[in-house]
């Protein structure tokens, strides 16, 4: 799923390499990909999720505005962690992708990010780990849904690279099923149909339902 989101901007924002992409700091990249989604489907998103208290189903609306945050730059930082000077810098696409395919995930990051790393024991690992949250808010966006049977408060995580590549696939999925309708009503090439306007086969689509 991660190498999806450099490649899907890549495409659309061709200054940029997937390569460029997938080194830039997390929040950057997600930043990047809620405006796309705001400019492909608009800025209201929806969730659905269940009460970890409960179990109840919770639905909730909001705005892409409402999970924008600042972001970190790319390039080294220099922070008090734990009472040393330590140098790291935040994650990125590359990193998270190598480090799910590394045998000790936390570690795998931790080694590619903070200078002299295996100086570091667990604690002082966790507390460079908070420092990159930190640093990259926009890399870790939590979204607070109340429950409407028992009023608990649920943190959810919310993940822009999923979200949107939900909403993509759900689109693609109408777009094929108004091609198949089009070309056996019509006969028409998939690159004809494709190569009309939304406008005007929502209203072939409209006769069509009228005929039936």
């Amino acid at each position: 799923m991660p190498r999806r989101a450099a490649v899907l901007l890549s495409a659309t924002h061709p200054e940029r390499s997937s390569t460029e992409w997938a080194a830039c700091p997390l929040g950057e990249r997600d930043h990047a990909l809620l405006r796309l989604r705001e400019t492909l489907f608009g800025e209201t998103l929806e969730t659905v999720a269940r009460c970890r208290s409960c179990g109840e189903p919770m639905e909730a609306q909001f705005r892409t505005a409402d999970l924008t945050d600042r972001f970190a730059s790319p390039g080294m930082l220099e922070r008090e962690v734990n009472g040393s000077r330590i140098r790291f810098r935040v994650p990125t696409e590359a990193d998270v992708v190598a480090a799910i395919a590394s045998r000790d995930p936390r570690r795998s990051l931790i080694e590619r990010c903070v200078e002299s790393a295996g100086t570091l024991d667990d604690t002082a690992v966790s507390a460079v780990i908070q420092a990159m949250a930190a640093e990259d808010p926009q890399a870790d966006i939590q979204i607070q849904v109340s429950c409407p049977a028992c009023a608990t408060e649920n943190n959810l995580a919310f993940d822009i690279v999923s979200y949107l590549w939900s909403d993509l696939t759900d689109w693609a999925r109408r777009i094929m099923a108004e091609v198949h309708t089009l070309a056996s009503a019509y006969g028409w090439s998939e690159t004809d149909i494709l190569a009309m306007t939304a406008f005007r086969r929502r209203l072939y689509l409209q006769m069509l339902g009228s005929e039936a």
